[in-house]
């Protein structure tokens, strides 16, 4: 799969989709909402994913302005590459430019995220918000589009 210009994300974890529970398969979604089947196992899908991470960290080096830009906002980039290494099943982060959605645990709050003072003067000064430690990450999404 192509990327362009940072549009697509890759997930840090693993889209597990189980129509027939004999058969599990395993996903990449992108931003586009194209799918990527990983494998048929935890440990195909977990190579699949180093795979793309390794193409969209080559695709980057031809765009440096997009390596800042691309990663969800809300999520550090230290945080993204920790739970990556981890391999971490089901929760999972969307590489994104200016969506500012993301599917994520809806009981995340700012603080669980550990977003820093500058990511949320950020967010507060982008989208005229009022952000706090402890509020939930989807109500502040919500906030966003109903704004």
């Amino acid at each position: 799969m192509e990327f362009s210009e940072g549009k697509y994300k890759i997930v840090t974890g693993i889209f597990d989709y189980k129509i027939n529970p004999k058969n599990p398969k395993y996903f990449a979604k992108f931003l586009n909402d194209d799918v990527e089947v990983l494998g048929h196992t935890e440990d195909e899908a977990i190579e699949g994913l180093k795979k793309l991470y390794k193409e969209y960290k080559a695709k980057n080096k031809l765009f440096p302005s997009h390596s800042d830009q691309v990663l969800n906002p809300y999520v550090p980039t230290e945080k993204f590459q920790e739970y990556f290494d981890k391999g971490i099943s089901i929760a999972f982060f969307e590489l994104i430019e200016e969506d500012p959605y993301t599917q994520i645990d809806d009981e995340f709050t700012v603080q669980d995220l550990e977003l820093s003072n500058k990511q949320i003067e950020i967010i507060n000064d982008k989208y005229q918000l009022s952000v706090r430690p402890e509020d939930v990450v989807v109500d502040i999404f919500d906030r966003i589009k109903n704004s």
